[in-house]
């Protein structure tokens, strides 16, 4: 095995430790952007090479918009894109929500 995808990054904290038990050399990239993982990938030599980053903030501000605009009467995009920002280790380094 080469490589694991997790569905999100507290998830991904325990798939490193059982990486870095056994000894193997595994990539791991996963999803979220938590300030844990940013730590985990910005470590030299980390197993832990990257995260699709999302702004939770954001998030609940479209939300909250789309929810109000409904209430008021009006229809919502079917499709609302989100932000999301690749993190490796270069850009752990100053990453933040």
């Amino acid at each position: 095995m080469k490589g694991i995808f997790s569905v999100n990054d507290n998830g991904s904290l325990g798939v490193l430790s059982a990486i870095e038990a056994s000894g193997h050399d595994v990539k791991l990239v996963s999803v979220d952007g938590a300030p844990e993982a940013i730590k985990a990938i910005a470590k030299p030599g980390s197993h832990f090479i990257g995260t699709a980053a999302q702004f939770p903030r954001q998030q609940v501000r479209l939300a909250l918009a789309m929810a109000l605009a409904k209430y008021w009467g009006a229809v919502p995009p079917a499709t609302v894109p989100v932000d999301v920002q690749l993190v490796d280790a270069k850009g752990a380094q100053s990453f933040s929500w």
